[in-house]
């Protein structure tokens, strides 16, 4: 049996384009203070950009960090201050917990469905009228009652309906062609 011969990484050598000319290339920069460096190569379908370095893909955001403010420790995400995913501008960008970034969503009104108050057709969740589905989510009881009442429904018009008999050759006659 013929073996094929393993494949290696394409290494960068010493002359090479480095880390950041590659990253340098990747991205619009606009030098008003306040405007983001927006990162115009691959993107993943949330936004965020991303590219090989160090032997790995990396997210853009957490590269533009290392190379131009320091290390980040493990445990810690990239965040952005100005809540644009495709944003590399290192003073944009900041360190925190995953918490932190959980909250700083909430905070900047990006989380759609974080514990709502109401269902979606504005009943409010309490006591009285909340229960815990088999996988732990909140049901709203009213929405639920009603759901089961149109299901029953259904079910008890689909027992007692027949289906339309088939046409029969008098009421369905050939095509001109002669074939059916």
């Amino acid at each position: 049996m013929k073996r094929w011969p393993k494949r290696r990484r394409a290494a960068y050598s010493d002359n090479a384009l480095s880390v950041r000319e590659r990253f340098e290339a990747k991205y619009t920069r606009i030098d008003d203070a306040d405007s983001c460096w927006l990162w115009t190569a691959s993107t993943w379908g949330n936004g965020y950009g991303h590219m090989v370095a160090w032997g790995r893909v990396r997210s853009a955001h957490r590269i533009s960090y290392k190379l131009y403010v320091g290390d980040i420790p493990d445990g810690m995400n990239v965040l952005h201050r100005c809540d644009v995913p495709p944003c590399v501008r290192p003073s944009h960008l900041f360190l925190g917990t995953l918490s932190d970034n959980t909250q700083d969503s909430i905070q900047k009104g990006r989380v759609r469905y974080y514990m709502p108050t109401h269902c979606r057709q504005g009943h409010e969740y309490n006591d009285a009228n909340t229960r815990l589905d088999k996988h732990g989510h909140r049901v709203c009881r009213i929405c639920a009652s009603r759901a089961g009442r149109a299901a029953s429904k259904e079910r008890s018009r689909a027992a007692y309906h027949t289906p339309n008999a088939p046409l029969t050759c008098e009421q369905n006659p050939p095509s001109e062609s002669g074939q059916e």
